[in-house]
């Protein structure tokens, strides 16, 4: 009888202490998840601001190569003009 109250008094005891021990592992994990997604916004940026640039430095080799042809055509021509042309 008294390993039956020993047995039911640890129950008693471990069932709360699980509780707060998978609470604090699942506050854990979701601090864990926060950060992975704030790195993965982190990574997108860097990558939209690297494919901007990119396309920024296409965009004016362009302008540079169009120029260049209506420069040989016998145009007069100014860079800082041929980018306005261009919609900016």
């Amino acid at each position: 009888m008294k390993r039956v109250i020993v047995l039911a008094a640890v129950l008693l005891a471990v069932v709360p202490v699980s509780r707060v021990h998978a609470k604090k592992y699942d506050e854990f994990q979701l601090k864990e998840l926060r950060e992975q997604r704030a790195q993965r916004r982190a990574d997108k940026a860097e990558v939209q601001e690297e494919e901007r640039e990119e396309q920024q430095e296409s965009t004016d080799r362009a302008r540079l190569r169009a120029a260049h042809q209506r420069e040989k055509e016998g145009e007069d021509v100014d860079v800082d003009e041929d980018a306005t042309d261009l919609g900016e």
